[in-house]
């Protein structure tokens, strides 16, 4: 968490470049897949109170047995994507390098936007 926190500090506010990550339809379809992913878990609960011989009735779900792996797999590459174009384009100021001249950031973290993002 201190990575996407404003002056990279415990419990800080979030930072703008995760603001601006935040906003991206990749990242927003990334947490509609993990709120999927749960509501797909969450029957396999009960396996620990399931007490009998008899298949698991929750794993003839065909929901639950689903694989998000490709499609989040697709979200995060589509989010990075995004927030790489709009740090090309410019049209995103947190995105810009903090004193990079040009010739790219070296040697931390805190000084490459789009190396927090990927991160």
């Amino acid at each position: 968490e201190t990575s996407v926190a404003e002056g990279f500090k415990d419990h800080g506010l979030k930072n703008d470049v995760m603001k601006t990550l935040l906003q991206t339809p990749g990242f927003i379809r990334l947490a509609d897949l993990v709120g999927e992913k749960l509501k797909a878990v969450r029957p396999l609960v009960g396996i620990f109170a399931h007490e009998t011989a008899q298949r698991f009735q929750a794993l003839a779900e065909a929901e639950t047995l689903k694989s998000f792996r490709a499609e989040a797999a697709e979200a995060r590459s589509a989010a990075v994507a995004e927030v790489a174009a709009a740090a090309a384009s410019g049209s995103a100021a947190a995105l810009r390098p903090v004193g990079g001249g040009g010739g790219g950031v070296e040697g931390s973290l805190e000084k490459d936007p789009l190396c927090q993002v990927c991160m």
